[in-house]
Formats: structure tokens, C-alpha cells, sequence
């Protein structure tokens, strides 16, 4: 949780740059991923992720982001795809409130990112890994 918390804060730790160098790349690898998937550069978000090894704290980050660029390079057609992140959210949001599903959670995740809301993107985040296998 302690690097969740690194990742969407989207600030720069230069203590952690000094002291961590390998941490603080990997850190700021994952910031900068998100930051190229929100503006469509799916190529590059996936470049700055891939070397980032299992057993880093930032392994679950990049296989989201994996998932991420997966997502928006599918040719589905969905809300989110097609670029109305509010309308996604709305319907998210309605689908949390009657299942509570990951796959609720997941999509208003994605929403928020695609807004650039990671304050709150992270709050969904949290309900869908704490939600994970309990999808019907």
C-alpha cells in the first residue's frame, strides 16, 4: 500500500532519488506509464513498465498497466473506449452499488484515470484488488 500511495501521488522524492536510485526509477517508470496511457500512448506507457522485475514493490503496477494498454488497444467498443469516461463512470458507479464487482470497480478505475482523477482513482483501485475472485 506504501507504494500505491508513491505511485498516485505523482510527486517527485528526491531523498528516494538519492538513496534508492533502482526504487525511485521504477517509481517514477510507473507515474510516467500512467501519465502515457491517459494521453493515448500506449507504446510508450508499456516501454517505461516492462523491465520493472516480478519481484519489485511495483510488479502489480505493471501488470495493471499491462492490462491497461491491453484495454485500450482492444477494438471493443465500449464506453470507455470510445472515449466517454463520465458516461463509463455513471454506469460503473450503478453496477458498484448493485454487485459491488471488481469488474464495477476495475471500469470506474479506468474512468478516473482517463479523466486524470487519481485521487480518486485510486480509491477504485483499492475496491477492485480487494474484490479480486469474487467476480459472478
Amino acid at each position: 500500500l506504501a507504494t500505491d500511495a508513491l505511485v498516485v501521488s505523482f510527486q517527485e522524492f528526491p531523498q528516494l532519488k538519492s538513496n534508492c536510485p533502482e526504487i525511485y526509477e521504477e517509481l517514477h517508470a510507473v507515474q510516467q506509464a500512467l501519465e502515457d496511457v491517459s494521453s493515448e500512448r500506449y507504446e510508450d506507457a508499456w516501454l517505461k513498465v516492462k523491465k520493472i522485475a516480478v519481484h519489485s514493490f511495483f510488479s502489480h503496477w505493471k501488470l495493471f498497466i499491462k492490462g491497461l494498454v491491453a484495454f485500450y488497444k482492444n477494438e471493443d467498443r465500449n464506453k470507455l473506449c470510445m472515449r466517454n469516461s463520465s458516461e463509463a463512470l455513471n454506469h460503473a458507479i450503478r453496477s458498484w452499488h448493485l454487485k459491488n464487482s471488481p469488474e464495477a470497480a476495475k471500469l470506474a478505475f479506468l474512468s478516473h484515470i482517463s479523466e486524470r482523477r487519481f485521487e480518486e482513482a485510486l480509491t477504485w483501485y483499492y475496491h477492485a484488488i480487494k474484490n479480486r475472485g469474487q467476480s459472478t
